[in-house]
């Protein structure tokens, strides 16, 4: 406790991840709204990866984010990078490995989402929250959960927040439509 540093197991990623990007845990971003009678519904994911064989997949750090449909679990045809690091760039296919993103279906991703409507009523409280889920051997694994994170990227992961239904009726309860 003194020292100052976190010690924890590390996750080892799926396989099938692996042959997306090995040099760091992919993860899925999904956001979550509960809305005023208590139900939690997903509003969008989108999967992130690093595009330099960095160790983080974090997009400010030099990664992509690949839409994911909410339905099937697979990932959708373009990718996109960050502004500040390449510019905007799309992509179609893991530019180190190779793997097409159309289509990649992501392992275990309807108990990604269980996990993290499950985790979403544990804190009714915070009802918009950007989940960050990695995909262990054996399921996957709940990162973290973040009440102030960059919702612009799961608007552009949609193709429009305004067109999405739950958040349209977010925006309805707070009185901005």
């Amino acid at each position: 406790a003194k020292s100052g540093f976190i010690f924890q197991e590390t996750i080892k990623q799926h396989n099938e991840l692996d042959k997306l990007n090995p040099s760091c845990l992919n993860t899925i971003r999904l956001d979550t709204f509960i809305d005023k009678d208590d139900k939690i519904e997903i509003m969008s994911g989108y999967l992130r990866t690093s595009i330099n064989n960095s160790h983080v997949d974090n997009i400010s750090s030099g990664g992509c984010m690949i839409p994911v449909d909410l339905e099937t679990g697979k990932l959708k045809k373009d990718g996109y990078s960050a502004l500040k690091v390449y510019g905007v760039k799309l992509m179609t296919e893991h530019p180190l490995t190779k793997t097409v993103f159309k289509d990649f279906s992501i392992p275990f991703f309807d108990e990604a989402k269980e996990l993290v409507i499950r985790s979403a009523g544990l804190i009714p409280n915070l009802r918009l929250v950007g989940w960050d889920v990695g995909i262990g051997m054996n399921g996957p694994v709940l990162i973290e959960g973040n009440s102030d994170y960059n919702i612009a990227g799961n608007d552009l992961s949609y193709g429009g927040y305004r067109s999405n239904p739950v958040f349209r009726k977010a925006l309805r309860e707070i009185n901005c439509l």
